[in-house]
């Protein structure tokens, strides 16, 4: 399964997952204490989240695969990939309340949920997962071995 792979060969999309998850949870949280439509809110909230889900996930997806372009083809791939993505935000959103089966305040809140996690990262790293980089060193996933030794990752 991609998602699985995904998530164990990088550690950043996990610790952005769970900042996400963090937020929901704080989310409910506050839905559980309104006394008033609790599952319609509940509702938009998870619907939100999971569309926060696959979007980091989409994005990861996206900017691995165009890493594989030339610069142009980069650029073209990766605005289609945006466009999808904000079509199916869009789509999802239509559905929702046509179909008013969620708060659509709260599915615009665990959408939201995607700055919040890219937020929470290094916190989640660092409390959650325990894992302290040496400052000014990049991560082990950002690393490439290079084959040649006398061969340096700067041009020149």
């Amino acid at each position: 399964m991609k998602i699985k792979e995904y998530l164990s060969e990088n550690t950043t999309l996990k610790e952005m997952l769970t900042g996400i998850l963090i937020w929901a949870l704080l989310w409910q949280a506050g839905i559980l204490i309104y006394p008033r439509d609790r599952l319609y809110n509940s509702a938009g909230l998870w619907i939100g989240i999971i569309l926060a889900c696959y979007y980091s996930i989409n994005l990861l997806n996206s900017i691995r695969m165009s890493l594989e372009f030339e610069e142009k083809a980069a650029v073209t791939y990766s605005r289609k990939k945006y466009l999808f993505r904000y079509g199916i935000v869009c789509v999802v959103f239509a559905v929702t309340a046509f179909l008013r089966i969620g708060n659509l305040l709260c599915l615009f809140a665990g959408l939201m949920g995607i700055k919040i996690g890219a937020y929470l990262q290094p916190f989640v790293r660092r409390r959650i997962y325990k894992i302290i980089d040496p400052p000014g060193e990049p991560l082990v996933e950002d690393t490439e071995v290079s084959e040649d030794p006398k061969k340096g990752d700067l041009p020149g």
